[in-house]
């Protein structure tokens, strides 16, 4: 039977505080991944080693040029499409096929094809190889041309060996790093905080109100917050491209004892600590039941007796 001194938390009050722990994950995860988890990645596992070696590719691609202020590498404006693709193609000795200038010509410009953009008969710069002369009405046309070779350029030398290689290296390093970075923020709000706070409630649940009890509403024991908070992380976020946090609040916004699929994992209900009181067990809430029924007949005893001595003065 379960205790008739509590009151079940209201579904409202229990979204916000999900959406205020989530907020407080994903901003501590930011901060240990900014200020602890990529600096010991570049320290101890070759990040800046890694991106260094990717940064020189891709300058040496000639696809890209420095970033100034970003410290990384920014992609060349439009005017500078051909000279980029020229580079890449026939002098970078990064693209998948090797091409001399008089290929490169013909596989991607379509020279001495019937549809070609270009003037073939003006002599091209032998200190500017990429500067082929065009119709002004053909513009637009080989504006697009240029930008489409320099996108496929750019998926070229994502497909070169080595340098695939070192994004596949950074990539797991900086997919090491974010889960370094957010796996102890996910144990402190669901797991230790609970632990810490009365009822197992998170710093989101506490601040609006909202704690937890067995489902007789008896106080959690240490073991059960634990299992709870375990609970929460495999529905809401191991779970999370199953469904598991919709499926969940679901749950808890029909069923008429509010419980989500967490409570019911964890054979919990979530209430409202302000209008609740939560005893350890049946005994103490007995206990205190008949304390509150003797205090009730003391003070009802106490009420007839002024009645009469009341009555007994008007008599008189």
């Amino acid at each position: 039977m379960q205790s008739k001194h509590i009151v079940l938390a209201d579904t409202f009050r229990r979204l916000f505080s999900i959406i205020i722990d989530v907020a407080i994950v994903f901003f501590g995860a930011a901060m240990l991944f900014s200020y602890i988890a990529v600096p010991i990645v570049n320290q101890y596992y070759q990040g800046n080693e890694l991106a260094d070696q990717a940064y020189d590719i891709q300058i040496s691609s000639g696809l890209f040029q420095g970033g100034e202020d970003s410290g990384g590498v920014i992609a060349y404006s439009e005017e500078e499409y051909p000279k980029a693709i020229y580079t890449y193609y026939v002098t970078s000795g990064l693209a998948s096929t090797d091409y001399s200038s008089e290929d490169y010509y013909i596989n991607f410009l379509k020279k001495n094809a019937e549809n070609t953009l270009f003037n073939w008969y003006v002599d091209i710069p032998d200190n500017e190889p990429w500067k082929v002369s065009y119709p002004d009405d053909k513009e637009a046309e080989v504006s697009a041309l240029y930008k489409d070779l320099y996108q496929k350029a750019i998926d070229d030398l994502e497909i070169n060996p080595t340098y695939s290689d070192l994004n596949n290296k950074l990539s797991n390093r900086q997919g090491a790093a974010h889960l370094i970075s957010l796996v102890p923020m996910v144990l402190v709000v669901y797991i230790l905080a609970p632990l810490l706070f009365k009822n197992g409630a998170t710093l989101g649940e506490w601040s609006l109100g909202i704690a937890h009890a067995n489902s007789l509403g008896y106080r959690m024991d240490k073991g059960q917050i634990v299992f709870r908070g375990l609970s929460f992380i495999l529905i809401n976020y191991i779970g999370l491209f199953l469904g598991g946090p919709i499926v969940s609040f679901a749950m808890a916004a029909i069923r008429k004892d509010r419980r989500s699929l967490t409570d019911l994992l964890a054979l919990s209900i979530t209430i409202d600590r302000r209008e609740s009181l939560i005893f350890n067990d049946v005994n103490e809430e007995e206990r205190f039941d008949k304390k509150i029924a003797t205090q009730a007949k003391i003070n009802a005893d106490q009420i007839a007796q002024a009645k009469k001595e009341i009555e007994e003065e008007r008599n008189r």
